[in-house]
């Protein structure tokens, strides 16, 4: 998916938000700093015994554009870019730094909020689905776009009716590959199925939140 295409998924995301009465909505800007743990590369360790390829924690940066008809739901489109490296990890054998690596991940979020009056600490769960964008820094090697999704939870503080803080802490599988195991029992003999490869990463987000329209807290 080359930069273009990329460009036109982030605005068709932010273009299917809904629309509504404008004296009842209340939208959000949401930009973030994103610690994002290492993840291990599940088909390295399959396919070679005692090898572990992993995804080095680092930093991601991005925002957030979200719609809430009210104070119990919001709809958001986000944006997050994550500068890695790969890492090669061997028994007996010191890491290695194969290559620099970046991921783009491109995801639809829903938030939910237990019902509050006034309270400016706002607890939330959110589970978000989308794309991740991989671009590993080889000539040999071309951009992959894979299935993603998330699923947290987090707290906004709000210092005023439209200024507040952002705590966020997710678990973010990227969905890679899939094989064929097998499984034998003495009764039934052997049968192959499905195992799905994931890039199992956690995310830990501080972010501002910018709110327009309603000023519920």
């Amino acid at each position: 998916m080359n930069a273009t295409a990329r460009r036109f998924v982030f605005v068709a995301l932010l273009l299917a938000l809904p629309a509504v009465n404008a004296s009842a909505q209340a939208w959000e800007i949401s930009p973030f700093a994103r610690y994002v743990t290492n993840a291990e590369f599940d088909f390295a360790s399959s396919l070679y015994p005692g090898t572990q390829l992993l995804a080095k924690d680092s930093w991601a940066f991005g925002a957030g554009i979200g719609y809430a008809p009210n104070s119990q739901f919001m709809f958001e489109g986000e944006y997050a870019y994550q500068s890695t490296d790969l890492v090669l990890q061997q028994q007996l054998v010191a890491d290695q730094d194969l290559s620099g690596m970046t991921i783009q991940k491109i995801r639809g979020n829903f938030l939910f909020s237990p019902p509050y009056s006034g309270a400016p600490a706002q607890p939330y769960f959110l589970i978000g689905l989308g794309a991740a964008i991989f671009d590993v820094d080889l000539a040999s090697a071309s951009s992959k776009t894979k299935f993603s999704w998330q699923l947290g939870a987090g707290v906004k503080k709000m210092m005023s009716d439209t200024m507040g803080l952002r705590l966020q802490a997710a678990y973010a599988p990227s969905y890679l590959s899939e094989d064929n195991d097998t499984w034998c029992d003495p009764f039934y003999g052997c049968y192959s199925y499905p195992d799905p490869q994931y890039l199992d990463q956690w995310e830990f987000s501080l972010g501002l939140v910018k709110r327009f329209g309603s000023t519920y807290r």
